[in-house]
């Protein structure tokens, strides 16, 4: 675990053989949620979800295996989807290869 400099929380991360194991999360410096995801033998693997500092989703997507994949979703601060980008293999595709 790590901290902000007024003493609250900013990582917290399990590891596992000193390899980044399970859920990861991160806050701003007044508790809000900052981030979610989860990693699998150091790398992150599945969904990630970043919030605003209100704690409305800011956006959210997928890894697989420290590689951006498939649909992300960004959205604006009243959780409204104002832009959409499809992956394939960490590189940016069109959108109709997502099934939009």
């Amino acid at each position: 675990m790590t901290f902000h400099e007024n003493g609250n929380l900013f990582e917290q991360e399990t590891y596992l053989k000193g390899k980044l194991e399970g859920v990861f999360k991160g806050y701003y410096d007044n508790e809000e949620l900052w981030w979610e995801g989860f990693a699998m033998n150091n790398l992150r693997h599945g969904e990630i979800k970043v919030f605003y500092e209100t704690g409305k989703l800011k956006y959210m997507g997928q890894y697989r295996f420290n590689l951006k994949e498939g649909l992300w979703k960004y959205f604006n601060e009243e959780e409204v989807i104002n832009n959409q980008e499809c992956y394939q293999n960490n590189e940016l595709v069109k959108l109709n290869k997502c099934g939009i």
